[in-house]
């Protein structure tokens, strides 16, 4: 065989020999060097396992399954939704045990873990390590890196499993069915948990009172305005949120949008239409709305997206600084917050052009000047910008993981703004 014909050698990876797996919390590979890499002299994933069920096996636990009440996972916050991608391969183990090799089918998936199908009984408490395929490449994948939280009979010897991931996840990056203002819509909304200032645009007084009447008993405060000139007075305060109808008298809900967008305003914006025509739905959901509602709206749906888009203001360093007076540099705060959000400003330019180094510069200082500062998390989303972009380049996590950093830094604020209302600002503007 000529040289040129030789078999291309298998890209080298780190492996954690605790489990059998990547040492990395997410491996990023392709299909050529699956199975390649070794632990203890084993193959990572098992080529077979004999505990692996057949598909008719399968495909009737997954019917049980489907007819059985409760819930795996009781603390579940994000929404599930149906995955049901076969076979995956997946690593059980813990400490210096060799991993057990084998395959799980898939049940369901949501921004905070996956439900499997299983031939055995797993415990509490496994650290379990799931290869998930991304959507629209068979070759390409993810390795999460999580628990089992939950393990339930189904029929036989298949269980149910309930896995949670160390860390958040975008669930369309593997179920293309999701949608992009979907993937982070919760299941249980605690009613305490909404609270903040809501500017709501709206020019049905029938529309009106149905969203006022399900949002009665939360701590949510609604200004409500008719016309996008209207809202557009009031664009300067503080909002928690925005949501705005779509068709208005004086124009349209994307207008206010681009409008928002283009002075770095990164305020949370809920688009609300009646237009659910499968034209409508490729279009708006392109938009750079975090979430878009087809009417009729449930209260239940709309509670989840709400939910899923406000923050609770807390000393916590996302949107006010964890510092006391006592420190040293709580004078300093103020000053740093202006210079936060311009760089947010600088960071939606810089990804609207696509530009994956200038971007990684400026997460780069995010991530080394917010935590003095009293933003911590702030600068941990910021290094996650830094250190996925790079080996991953634009995609739907890491574009999201930018869209939050961009939101995170405009929505800073000193904590003696904590206490004022947004809407009082509003109606003096």
């Amino acid at each position: 065989m000529p040289p040129s014909a030789a078999r291309p050698k298998p890209r080298r990876r780190t492996v954690d020999s605790s489990l059998g797996m990547p040492s990395s919390n997410r491996h990023h590979g392709s299909g050529r060097d699956r199975g390649v890499a070794r632990a203890a002299g084993r193959p990572v994933f098992a080529q077979s396992n004999p505990l692996e069920p057949t598909q008719k096996r399968l495909d009737e636990a997954q019917r049980q399954a489907d007819q059985r009440r409760g819930d795996v996972h009781t603390a579940r916050i994000y929404r599930r939704w149906p995955y049901r991608v076969g076979l995956i391969q997946v690593s059980l183990g813990a400490g210096g045990r060799s991993p057990v090799c084998t395959s799980m089918t898939t049940r369901d998936i949501s921004a905070q873990g996956v439900g499997l199908l299983h031939t055995a009984f797993v415990h509490n408490g496994t650290p379990i390590i799931v290869r998930l395929p991304i959507a629209g490449n068979a070759d390409e994948w993810d390795d999460l890196e999580g628990v089992v939280v939950a393990c339930r009979h189904v029929d036989g010897t298949v269980h149910q499993l309930g896995v949670s991931f160390d860390r958040e996840l975008d669930p369309s990056r593997y179920e293309p069915s999701i949608g992009a203002n979907e993937r982070f819509a919760r299941e249980q909304v605690e009613t305490r948990s909404l609270r903040g200032a809501i500017l709501c645009v709206e020019d049905c007084e029938i529309d009106r009172m149905l969203i006022d009447q399900m949002l009665a008993d939360t701590k949510l405060r609604l200004t409500w305005v008719e016309s996008v000139s209207a809202a557009r007075a009031k664009l300067n305060a503080r909002w928690s949120l925005i949501m705005s109808d779509n068709h208005l008298r004086d124009g349209k809900g994307i207008e206010l949008l681009a409008e928002l967008r283009s002075t770095g305003n990164h305020t949370p914006f809920i688009l609300l239409t009646a237009d659910n025509t499968p034209a409508a739905k490729a279009v708006l959901t392109t938009m750079a709305a975090d979430a878009v509602l087809f009417k009729p709206v449930s209260q239940k749906q709309l509670r989840s997206s709400l939910a899923s888009l406000l923050a609770v203001p807390q000393r916590d360093g996302t949107a006010v600084s964890s510092l006391t007076r006592e420190d040293p540099a709580y004078g300093l705060i103020e000053g740093y917050i202006d210079t936060l959000r311009e760089q947010g400003t600088r960071l939606q330019k810089l990804w609207e052009q696509r530009d994956a180094v200038a971007c990684i510069g400026l997460a780069t200082e995010i991530a080394g000047s917010a935590a003095p500062y009293g933003f911590g998390p702030i600068g941990d989303e910021a290094a996650k910008v830094r250190d996925r972009l790079g080996p991953e380049g634009w995609n739907a996590e890491t574009t999201a993981t930018v869209r939050r950093l961009m939101t995170l830094c405009q929505q800073v604020r000193t904590a003696e703004s904590e206490a004022d209302d947004p809407a009082d600002s509003a109606d003096a503007a």
